[in-house]
Formats: C-alpha cells, structure tokens, sequence
C-alpha cells in the first residue's frame, strides 16, 4: 500500500487482532486447565461384570499372566 493512512490502518487492524489473539489463547488455557480438573475428579465406573462384595477377600481373580511375585517387605 501506498497509501500511509490506509497502511497504518491495517497496521493497527492487524495489532488488534493480535491482541483478540492473545486474549482468546489465555482463556482457552484456562477452560483446558478446568475442564482437566473436571474430568481428573470423574470416577472410573466399574465393568457390569464385576461381583458385588463386602471388601477386597471377595474379590475374583479372572486371569493371572505370568508368574505373581512375592510379597516382599523391608525391614
């Protein structure tokens, strides 16, 4: 352009589109960093097969791959 009012017109379009730019990248990290939060607190709904049982001596072992290993404690 030739022009220099019209080129500094653009100039200044182009600075503020920049600007709505940078505006709407903050808050899109933002809504990412909360729907995250959101998502990390929804529980892992157990598979329909699993049986119902008072605690953990309940459970049902369905396949064992490999060897298990030992319990080993530190002392």
């Amino acid at each position: 352009m030739k022009d220099p009012v019209q080129r500094q017109a653009k100039i200044e379009a182009m600075r503020l589109v920049g600007d709505q730019i940078s505006r709407s990248d903050e808050e899109l990290r933002q809504v990412e960093q909360e729907l995250t939060l959101l998502v990390a607190a929804i529980p892992n709904l157990p598979d329909p097969r699993t049986p119902y049982g008072k605690d953990d001596s309940e459970n049902v072992v369905i396949r064992t791959v490999g060897e298990p290993r030992g319990v080993r404690f530190r002392t």
